[in-house]
């Protein structure tokens, strides 16, 4: 009997202690600073901070791609998505492959670019508000910084005295790798910039390790002297020289998974996300719910097409102003439709050609065909 109310009296004395862990816990106040103007990129970062967010930690972010969620609490966003229009002017990467400019000169520009992204956003009177020695209530518990062209924004982490995490949304750079001391072996694993696999000719390796040299070179004795001379203006002449603060993340994360890039060593401090921007999936929207506006910019087209008949999955009765080439219904055998189709192919051996297409508008499949049915049904009468 006693040492059973000995061995309650721990477990009580567990809970309390527990219980008491859970009221001292308190949330962080966390900074990200993302300054690439690309919604490919920014849909990552987007997750990481929103999921930090309704963890119940304060979030505050610089971003290009603001979410506007209001409904997501502790989330403050600064918009600096006027740094599209710099992008825009910079870039045109359709005239660069046409003109077939070196990977070297591509990314000398790609890297160059964050001197403009840098001088704007740290301009930028909210950013710069944010970030003035004169504002001494502001306070960070860490900070996520983008780990790609802007190193100026390591000065975040020495303006609120906060470790930093660095993030890049892919692979990332050579430089950006060796914040941490992860190797890089160019050898046989070529950097993203690089087309080659890492079955690499004798020449392809040489070009490999040229490019990696190349690129420490620039970043070191260019990009980060220039972004040094931007940062101080902004953040005062006490910051430490930005190279120095190039070796200071607590961690690395990279967006990418081992299944789609070539063997590569990392470091403990090198940690690889994955799935991030993937969503819960959502009911798939109906085509009876689709506005009439957008109904009758398909009816029109449909219209104009008089020698295609359109298979069209609608989940209502009747279809408004629907014309006498359209067939509607609430489901499509499309396998055995689109097989149909295939075998008329095969059948007339490309003497009679044949006009399809598929429609995917939103998440709803629209399969138009050539006549489907009626081919049909006059084989049927054969």
């Amino acid at each position: 009997m006693n040492m059973s109310l000995k061995y309650h009296g721990y477990i009580i004395l567990c809970l309390v202690l527990n219980l008491h862990d859970v009221i001292e816990t308190e949330a962080a106040r966390i900074l990200g600073v993302f300054t690439i103007p690309s919604v490919s990129h920014q849909i990552v970062y987007r997750a990481l901070m929103k999921g930090l967010a309704l963890h119940g930690h304060e979030v505050v972010v610089i971003t290009t791609d603001p979410m506007r969620d209001s409904s997501v609490k502790n989330y403050t966003e600064f918009d600096v998505s006027f740094t599209y229009k710099m992008y825009n002017e910079k870039f045109n990467f359709a005239s660069s492959r046409d003109n077939k400019v070196s990977n070297e000169k591509l990314f000398e520009i790609f890297l160059d670019f964050g001197n403009d992204l840098c001088e704007g956003i740290l301009s930028h009177p909210p950013v710069n508000n944010l970030i003035s020695l004169n504002n001494t209530e502001e306070h960070f518990d860490i900070v996520f910084l983008e780990w790609l062209l802007t190193p100026c924004v390591y000065a975040f982490a020495h303006r609120f005295s906060a470790p930093m995490i660095g993030i890049a949304s892919f692979l990332g750079f050579g430089v950006g790798r060796d914040s941490v001391g992860s190797p890089n072996l160019p050898a046989y694993s070529p950097e993203v910039f690089l087309s080659y696999s890492d079955h690499m000719s004798f020449l392809e390796r040489v070009h490999s390790v040229w490019f990696l040299l190349w690129q420490k070179y620039h970043f070191y004795y260019t990009v980060i002297p220039n972004q040094d001379a931007i940062a101080r203006r902004h953040f005062g002449d006490s910051l430490p020289y930005l190279g120095d603060l190039h070796t200071q993340p607590s961690m690395l994360f990279l967006t990418t998974n081992y299944i789609f890039h070539n063997p590569r060593p990392y470091v403990p401090a090198v940690v690889l996300l994955d799935r991030l921007h993937i969503n819960e999936p959502k009911p798939l929207p109906k085509s009876d719910t689709m506005t009439q506006e957008k109904r009758q910019i398909f009816l029109d087209a449909f219209a104009e097409l008089p020698d295609y008949h359109v298979l069209w999955k609608w989940e209502s009765d009747s279809l408004p102003g629907q014309t006498s080439n359209v067939k509607v219904a609430k489901w499509f055998p499309q396998q055995d439709i689109l097989r149909d189709l295939l075998e008329d192919h095969e059948q007339d051996g490309c003497t009679k050609r044949r006009r399809t297409w598929m429609l995917k508008n939103g998440a709803d499949w629209r399969c138009v065909a050539d006549e489907v049915w009626s081919d049909r049904q006059e084989r049927k009468r054969m």
